[in-house]
């Protein structure tokens, strides 16, 4: 999980979600403790700030993307977001039935943020979340303190992600709290099971056995009635066998259940990539949710994309490794997914190498090994949620398609809480692998190991500014050939460059940020890249697709290049020259001049497209030089050598300095239906922001203000989708 950020993905996207509560019905004789409906926590005792004043309103509720807490208030420490901390304190009560039932929810952290039991002022019960927002029936047997004081304790004393912990509905009953569960059973008939999905339905939790085995399970907003899209899970190596499906009983599940199938083809894959929201030159997954690019490599000839990926709605979660292929970085196809949460978590980020060597000892008939090295995230998953943090591998005989878990997983235990996202490269003077890994509040480990399974920790540091998601290679120096310098980056794009012996990096620059936008997170770059190029993807945070079954995208991928300067080296970045694989229609002005009364125009058959212009600093009399780009306004100011970038409603995304190289600037804008990736002087300046266009048709404008300008070029290529079917 990405702490630091994942509380604003989960605003983000559960914002079009609506707040569903239930109503428990308790027996005759049941005693009631509290259920929050009042509008304030009446004789509770509040300590800190985390709980606020109050219990959380219905209105609250909604925003936060709550559901499953009884009628319309609950208590959450989630009112000042994961940073608040306190204590919650009930009334003193008399045991008087078998069990203390309840509702929870909020994060899983067992010693900072949990409900627990007192009896006689000694704690004797504990229970925690389970980093979800959906509440879970919990119970407490009390038989043994039948007629002793109690109190209830709600605690969270975690400033971390999914630090806080939700309560509603406590009340004593001789009868357990538990779950009713919905079975439905069908034979696997064809290759894919295809699942009905409902946006903004209640997240049902979601189990599916073959016998006695639990072979799948997933968080779904089941669709029972008028679905608004359907997802598929590949089930090909069970035909034959009888699935059985559970969920939480109720009528919307049964029957959404009741409508899942199996067929050849997907049932909605004659609508793949072409709804009216899908980017055509960044790549988003053909159903559901994505997040960082995983185990990027090249091998035989494929350029592989795993990633971060909910197969099975559009909002974070059920974390899995999809994954795509090119051949040559412009067209890709999308494949199966190929790493599933199992018994040790959910799958999180990691990276890919080719085991050249057979380090790990896996290679048959000669085929070179391909091992994905990634995290095991325990507690995100429902049933692991006990488990914290490790890192796994798995491998592949057959060019990525298909995987098998090493069975001695985890190779490396939890180190703290969230480590996570190792990045893994061969260091050949060593003849060993290195392994860099997140540990928490900016602070990373280097590993060295010679089998992928054995690993040894031989450096720690700090990179200010950044966390999570390191990289970690060694290129050439571009104006320096004969100089080769290793570059560390953070999920940010925030970057040192150094020397590394195999053990410890030594660093010679000081932190930079290569990206300047607002969306460009998770940074990765391919290893085995052929002719020792260094190709980076990234995940464009942020983005959003109202109403449309997938979630979220990659940035185009670019070319990095490291270059010698006054105060040490820099990185930068451009597309990939096999963009050019994708040009359309081309549209050229020579000797463009721009004036303040006549503005340039020109409209456009697709909103994806690559633009190229320049002009020398001198022959700018505006000080004001703006270009509109699907409504998003790059503007420049000539005099102050600055570059706003501003929304059509005025909103000022970022500012960033702009200053001429030999008297020139040249622009390159590549443009798609959701977002604009800006490069000034070949990659000196890169900056990548989401932006959804709202015009009908697709434009390019260029205005001056107080002046003129003249542009020695303008050059417009429409660019043709990069999706080729499976």
């Amino acid at each position: 999980m990405k702490e630091r950020i994942l509380i604003l993905l989960l605003l983000a996207t559960v914002c079009s979600m609506q707040a569903q509560n239930i109503h428990m019905a308790l027996r005759p004789d049941d005693l009631l403790i509290d259920n929050f409906e009042g509008d304030t926590f009446g004789n509770w005792i509040l300590e800190g700030n985390a709980f606020g004043n109050s219990p959380v309103s219905m209105e609250r509720l909604s925003i936060w993307g709550d559901n499953r807490f009884e009628g319309n208030r609950m208590a959450s420490s989630f009112v000042n977001g994961d940073a608040g901390t306190g204590v919650l304190k009930s009334p003193l009560f008399r045991i008087e039935r078998r069990y203390v039932n309840f509702l929870i929810g909020g994060g899983v952290d067992y010693q900072r943020e949990y409900v627990a039991l007192w009896i006689d002022g000694k704690e004797v019960k504990r229970s925690t979340g389970y980093n979800r927002r959906v509440m879970e029936y919990e119970s407490w047997d009390v038989a043994e303190y039948m007629g002793k004081n109690a109190r209830i304790v709600l605690v969270d004393q975690s400033k971390e992600g999914w630090g806080f912990i939700n309560a509603d509905c406590f009340y004593q009953s001789d009868t357990k709290l538990e779950k009713e569960i919905f079975a439905k059973r069908m034979l696997v008939t064809h290759r894919y099971l295809n699942i009905p999905v409902k946006m903004g339905a209640v997240i049902e939790q979601m189990d599916i056995w073959i016998g006695d085995k639990m072979v799948r399970n997933m968080e779904v907003e089941l669709g029972g009635d008028e679905p608004d899209y359907w997802v598929t899970l590949e089930v090909k190596d069970w035909i034959g066998q009888e699935l059985r499906i559970e969920a939480s009983k109720s009528p919307n599940v049964e029957q959404a259940l009741n409508q899942c199938f199996c067929s050849e083809t997907p049932k909605e894959e004659n609508l793949f990539y072409k709804e009216p929201l899908r980017p055509k030159v960044h790549f988003t997954s053909r159903r559901g949710w994505l997040n960082d690019p995983n185990g990027l490599v090249w091998h035989e000839g494929e350029w592989h994309l795993f990633y971060q990926h909910n197969p099975y709605g559009c909002i974070w979660g059920n974390m899995t490794w999809g994954h795509a292929v090119s051949r040559d970085l412009a067209h890709w196809t999308e494949l199966g997914d190929v790493l599933h949460p199992d018994s040790l978590g959910p799958i999180f980020s990691g990276s890919v190498v080719v085991d050249k060597k057979n380090t790990l000892g896996c290679q048959q008939n000669g085929d070179t090994v391909l091992v994905a090295v990634y995290t095991s995230a325990g507690g995100f998953g429902y049933h692991t949620r006990h488990l914290q943090h490790s890192q796994s591998i798995g491998y592949s005989l057959d060019k990525g398609r298909n995987w098998v878990t090493f069975s001695g997983n985890p190779v490396l235990p939890t180190l703290v809480r969230y480590n996570r996202d190792p990045k893994v490269t061969w260091h050949t003077p060593t003849g060993r692998w290195i392994m860099v890994l997140y540990l928490d509040k900016q602070e990373y480990a280097i590993f060295s190991s010679p089998n992928l399974m054995d690993w040894t920790e031989t450096d720690r540091f700090k990179l200010e500014g950044a966390d999570e998601c390191p990289d970690f290679f060694e290129m050439s120096v571009t104006n320096e050939p004969t100089v080769r310098k290793w570059v560390f980056t953070g999920a940010n794009s925030t970057y040192l460059v150094g020397s590394f012996d195999g053990y410890r990096f030594r660093t010679e620059t000081k932190p930079v940020k290569m990206d300047s936008g607002t969306n460009y997170y998770a940074v990765q770059t391919y290893s085995n890249a052929p002719d020792d190029r260094r190709i980076q993807i990234a995940w464009m945070n942020g983005s959003n697709f109202p109403d449309m079954p997938f979630n979220q995208q990659m940035s185009f991928p670019r070319e990095l290049t490291l270059h010698r300067v006054d105060k040490g080296y820099v990185l930068k970045s451009m597309p990939v020259n096999e963009l050019a694989l994708l040009y359309g229609r081309k549209y050229i002005w020579k000797s463009l001049v721009v004036e303040e009364k006549n503005c340039f125009t020109t409209k456009l058959n697709t909103p994806a497209f690559y633009l190229k212009t320049g002009f020398a600093v001198d022959s700018v009399d505006a000080q004001i030089l703006a270009f509109d780009i699907n409504g998003l306004n790059l503007i420049y100011d000539s005099v102050k050598q600055i570059l706003t970038v501003e929304k059509e409603n005025g909103e000022t995304l970022k500012q960033m300095v702009l200053k001429p190289n030999e008297g020139r600037i040249e622009l390159d804008i590549l443009s798609d239906i959701a977002s604009v990736e800006i490069f000034v002087n070949q990659g000196a300046l890169s900056a990548a922001f989401y932006h959804l266009i709202e015009k009908n048709t697709p434009s390019v404008t260029i205005s001056v203000e107080g002046g003129q300008t003249k542009l020695k070029q303008l050059t417009i290529h429409e660019l043709n989708s990069m999706y080729v079917p499976q």
